[in-house]
C-alpha cells in the first residue's frame, strides 16, 4: 500500500480518537453533586414521612383504646349507682379533650410562625423546605413569656436566619441568579401555595392541617 495511503489512516483515528474523547467527557461536578443531594432529600424525605406516619397511627390507636376504656368504666360506675365517680370522670375526659385542643392549637401557631418565616427563602424543593422545617422544629420550644424561640434562647426569626445562612445548609436552597447589572435575583419560594400562613382564614389553616401540609 502506498505511503499516502497510512497517512490517511493514521489521520482518520486520531480524528476518531479526538470525536469520542469529547463524546465521553466527565459530566459536570455541579450537577452530579446536585443529583446526589436531591436524591437523598428525596430518600429522607421518605423515611422522615415514613416516621411521622406511623406515629401518628399509633397514638391515634392508643387514644381510641383509652377512650373506649374510660366509657366502659363511666358505665359501669353508673350501673353501680356510683354517679359522683361516673360524672367525675366525665369530667376528667372533657378536661383531656380540652387539653389534647389547646395543644394543637398551641402546635398549629407554632408551625404557623415558622412556615411564614421560611416563606422567605427560595428552596430548591418541597423536599428542601420539609427537612428545614423538621430540623428547625425540633430545636424550637416556649419561652416563659410564651414566645417561640431556640433551645439555646434565641428569637425564632433570628434562629432561623442562623439556620438558613449557614453554609452547611445552602444546598436547601435554589442559587442566587445573577441578572448580569450587579444585581441579584432570587424568586420567593410557593412552596406554601397559598402565601402567608397569616393571611389565610382558620378555616384553611384547619384545613391544611387535617391534609398534613403544615
Amino acid at each position: 500500500m502506498p505511503p499516502e495511503d497510512n497517512n490517511e489512516t493514521t489521520e482518520t483515528t486520531t480524528t476518531e480518537t479526538t470525536v469520542t474523547s469529547e463524546t465521553t467527557e466527565a459530566p459536570d461536578m455541579d450537577t452530579l453533586v446536585q443529583e446526589q443531594v436531591a436524591l437523598e432529600l428525596k430518600n429522607n424525605k421518605l423515611l422522615i414521612d415514613k416516621a411521622y406516619k406511623a406515629r401518628d397511627e399509633a397514638n391515634t390507636k392508643i387514644a381510641a383504646f383509652e377512650l373506649k376504656e374510660q366509657e366502659r368504666e363511666v358505665e359501669r360506675l353508673k350501673e353501680n349507682d356510683q354517679h359522683k365517680e361516673a360524672y367525675d370522670l366525665q369530667l376528667q375526659q372533657e378536661k383531656a379533650r380540652y387539653d389534647a385542643l389547646a395543644v394543637r392549637n398551641t402546635e398549629l401557631t407554632r408551625d404557623m410562625e415558622i412556615k411564614s418565616l421560611l416563606g422567605g427563602y427560595n428552596f430548591k424543593s418541597d423536599n428542601a423546605l420539609n427537612m428545614a422545617y423538621r430540623t428547625i422544629l425540633s430545636d424550637v420550644v416556649k419561652s416563659e413569656t410564651g414566645d417561640w424561640v431556640t433551645k439555646d434562647g434565641k428569637p425564632l426569626s433570628e434562629g432561623i436566619s442562623t439556620f438558613m445562612t449557614s453554609d452547611d445548609n445552602s444546598f436547601l436552597l435554589k442559587p442566587v441568579v445573577n441578572s448580569g447589572s450587579g444585581h441579584t435575583q432570587t424568586q420567593e419560594s410557593t412552596s406554601t401555595g397559598g402565601g402567608s400562613l397569616f393571611e389565610m382564614s382558620q378555616e384553611d389553616v384547619l384545613k391544611l392541617a387535617a391534609e398534613g401540609k403544615l
